[in-house]
Formats: C-alpha cells, sequence, structure tokens
C-alpha cells in the first residue's frame, strides 16, 4: 500500500510539473500579445461650435485646430484597460481612456472654432491651431500651447506651462510646482505658481498678474495707456523689464530685499519699513506694482515691443 502511495503521488507531481512548464512557456506569448498597443482611428462629422472633452492617462496628446466641420482621432493606447471612450451628446463629444493611469498616444483635429477641454493624468499636452475656449487640466506632464485661443484656462499641479500666444482675450494659468512660460498677448492675463517660476513677455499689456510664492518672476513688456501689471513673490526675485515707450506710474517695494531701478527720477518712500520706490515713465497713465517680502527688485529698460510670435503666426487671421 505504501508502494501504490508513492507511486501515485509521484504521478501528481509529475502531472503538476507537466502542467507548470506549460505555463510557463505559454505565459511570455500571452504576455506579448496583450502588450501590443490597440490602434485608434476616427473621423466624424461635428458642429463647428460644438465642444471636445479629452481624457487621458499618460502617454502624448496633441491637438490642431483646423478648417473643416470634422472630428479625426487617431493613435494607440494601452490595452487591457477598458475601451476606448467615444460619446456623443448633442454638440459634445467625450473622448479617451477611461482608465486614469492608461497609456495613449492620441493625435487629435478639432475644428478651430470650437471648445477644447483636456484632462490627463501625466501625459503632456501640445495644442495649436485652437481659436475657441481652450481648457487644461493635469496632474503632472509639460502643457505647451500655441495660437490664439479667444479663453484660456490652464490649472496643473506639477506640470511645466509654456504658452506662445498670438492673441487672446483671456489667459490664466495655476500652478503648483511648474513653470509657467508665457510669449504674446493677452487683453487679461493671470500666470500664477505657487513653488515655480514666472516668465512673461508681454508686447502691449493691458491687463498682466505675474505672481509666484517662492518662485521668481520675470516680466518683459510695455504697458499701453490704461493698463496695470501686478507683479509679486514672497521670497523670489522680481525683474521687470519695461519698453521705453512705456505709459506707467511705478510703485515697488521689498521689506526685505534689495529694489533698484535704471529708470531715473525714483524716489523712496521715508514711511515705508522696507525699501520702497516710487517713479513715472512717460505720461505715467498706466499702472505697475511690485511687491516682495524677501526678494530683491530691479526694474530695468528693454525693447520688447514686437510680438515674438508676428513672424510665425502673423498669417493666422
Amino acid at each position: 500500500m505504501r508502494v501504490a502511495h508513492r507511486g501515485g503521488a509521484a504521478k501528481r507531481l509529475l502531472t503538476i510539473g507537466w502542467c507548470l512548464a506549460l505555463t510557463w512557456v505559454a505565459t511570455p506569448r500571452v504576455i506579448r500579445a496583450q502588450e501590443s498597443p490597440i490602434h485608434v482611428e476616427m473621423r466624424r462629422a461635428v458642429a463647428r461650435d460644438g465642444e471636445v472633452r479629452i481624457r487621458g492617462g499618460s502617454g502624448t496628446v496633441r491637438i490642431t485646430g483646423w478648417d473643416q466641420d470634422s472630428l479625426v482621432v487617431t493613435g494607440s493606447h494601452q490595452p487591457g484597460l477598458g475601451r476606448f471612450l467615444f460619446e456623443e451628446e448633442g454638440t459634445t463629444i467625450t473622448l479617451g481612456v477611461q482608465v486614469p493611469l492608461a497609456h495613449a498616444d492620441l493625435e487629435i483635429f478639432v475644428p478651430q472654432g470650437g471648445t477644447v477641454r483636456v484632462r490627463v493624468q501625466t501625459a503632456s499636452v501640445a495644442v495649436t491651431g485652437v481659436r475657441g475656449e481652450l481648457e487644461l487640466e493635469s496632474v503632472d506632464g509639460p502643457l505647451r500651447v500655441e495660437g490664439s485661443p479667444r479663453e484660456l484656462l490652464v490649472d496643473t499641479r506639477g506640470g511645466t506651462v509654456d504658452l506662445g500666444i498670438d492673441r487672446a482675450e483671456s489667459v490664466r494659468v495655476t500652478a503648483m510646482t511648474g513653470a509657467i512660460e508665457f510669449r504674446g498677448a493677452a487683453a487679461d492675463l493671470s500666470l500664477v505658481s505657487i513653488l515655480g517660476s514666472v516668465d512673461a513677455e508681454v508686447p502691449a499689456a493691458r491687463h498682466a498678474k505675474v505672481e509666484s510664492t517662492e518662485g521668481s518672476v520675470r516680466f518683459a513688456g510695455r504697458v499701453v495707456a490704461g493698463g496695470t501689471v501686478e507683479a509679486s513673490t514672497h521670497s523670489g526675485e522680481i525683474e521687470i523689464v519695461l519698453d521705453p515707450s512705456s505709459s506707467v506710474a511705478s510703485d515697488v517695494a521689498s521689506l526685505l530685499g534689495e529694489v533698484t531701478t535704471e529708470f531715473p527720477g525714483a524716489s523712496p518712500d521715508p514711511d515705508f519699513s522696507g525699501t520702497r520706490l516710487l517713479f513715472d515713465i512717460g505720461a505715467a497713465a498706466g499702472r505697475l506694482e511690485v511687491r516682495s517680502f524677501s526678494g530683491d527688485v530691479h526694474v530695468g529698460r528693454g525693447d520688447v515691443r514686437k510680438n515674438p510670435l508676428a513672424s510665425r503666426e502673423g498669417t493666422d487671421g
């Protein structure tokens, strides 16, 4: 009995061994098949003034506004995490991956005059040619926009923001740790980062706010008559480069830092506990207000009247 028992056990062990061996041989083939990306290609007729909502996890999203009444999506996405989302409700289309951490590489063409809203986790996003309302929201990953969106809203926790805007009615950017760079023109401009740097070049500023708590702040531009520019930090340095053709009354102060200017006629405020300089440029029809708690502040001269995007996007309409 004992011999038969050992023989049965040996057979069972041999059977299990063969099953494990077959599983080991087959598993790499199954995994390789699952890892193949799923191709995406679709085209839809859409309204020119409709809304496109894009959802993504990691990877890349490239969006181009074009003069067509159609939406085109190509690319690929990670398999095994649910179907590719594509929903239509009236003139609103929602598309993308349904799992927040899923990887997808997408290229999307949208009607240039419509509304585009993008929400991703860590994917890099690049947008060009959109002229309607544009909204970008991310946890991390670089965000880049070029063109002339009517209104632009960007909100990111750790992503960098690079904006080349030929013209816009409103641009508002909020970042937690990411750096913000802006070049171009916006009637109403607000760039705020908590820990990152903020750098803005504005040939003709009407209303601009550039702010960082701990990062450095730089504003280069011309303040038009009736315009206002506000720059502030807590501990970061501030550099203001004003075109000599600006018309602005300047109020520049730092509680603990050094304040300097290249413009003549600056008078210190004796009643301020730190350093505060007051001076006028031109007819002083606009206003410049600069504040820092402990950072140094410098206001210099520079010719920034030419829009750096004019030669590249001058034919954009």
